[in-house]
């Protein structure tokens, strides 16, 4: 089995209006197991990068291969829907929450659309709840919990249809310090103990710490990528970049 679970060959991606290139002849693999950090200022394409690994939207050039599937070549949106709902889970800045279903009801949303039977969903929807430990919160709403227990609840989501690769956009950037703390406690769990492969765009160099490499983003192109022996090297960069 080819170890590595996501390729991108010279990515191009230019919006057209206005004309913008987002991101620039980017070239990346990442190991299955892997966690990686996305760095880099407003701008410099990490949502688009996202984006693109999670098929919501397709390369101007370039192709990307997941999960040994070239997912630039599918063009059949009930495919793309597939791969986005059994191999991607997605964790936002924004929780994304329904507010008139219970914790519960949000987590099996992604399974209903999956077309499981419900005692199925319900099952792989509680286990996924216990796991982010938010067991004993099933029937609450969402406006009866703290921000980090929502952002929770977006995770156990994500996790829910037990994806292979968990894209995480600013998962922490609505949080206090203490949540985020948990939060990235949880994403390392995710990642050690059920081999989760996580991809995380952050702007918080607090969290790199987490991460197995760093890849760092400027005007849409790669311009480092760094493991954990370079972390100190990377923050004096940035530093004296400031």
């Amino acid at each position: 089995m080819n170890n590595k679970i996501i390729l991108l060959r010279n990515v191009w991606k230019i919006f057209s209006t206005p004309k913008v290139t987002a991101l620039k002849n980017v070239s990346l693999e990442i190991s299955r197991g892997e966690f990686i950090s996305i760095i880099g200022p407003s701008g410099s394409g990490k949502s688009t990068l996202l984006h693109l690994i999670g098929g919501l939207d397709k390369p101007s050039r370039g192709e990307i291969i997941v999960d040994n599937m070239n997912i630039t070549e599918i063009n059949d949106d009930i495919k793309l829907s597939r791969y986005r709902n059994t191999v991607i889970g997605f964790v936002f800045q924004m929780y994304y929450l329904v507010p008139r279903l219970n914790v519960l009801q949000n987590v099996e949303l992604p399974l209903i659309a999956r077309g499981l039977d419900p005692e199925m969903r319900r099952k792989m929807a509680i286990e996924a709840l216990e796991f982010v430990g938010l067991g004993k919160r099933l029937k609450h709403k969402p406006n009866q919990l703290s921000g980090g227990e929502q952002q929770r609840v977006a995770i156990a989501r994500a996790i829910a249809g037990k994806p292979k690769i968990l894209l995480a956009d600013e998962p922490t950037g609505n949080l206090d310090s203490v949540n985020a703390r948990n939060i990235m406690d949880l994403f390392r769990r995710m990642n050690r103990e059920i081999g989760l492969t996580i991809v995380m765009a952050t702007h918080n160099l607090q969290l790199i710490k987490y991460c197995d490499r760093v890849v760092r983003l400027m005007d849409g192109e790669i311009i480092g990528i760094y493991d954990k022996s370079e972390y100190e090297i990377l923050l004096k960069h940035l530093t004296l970049e400031k």
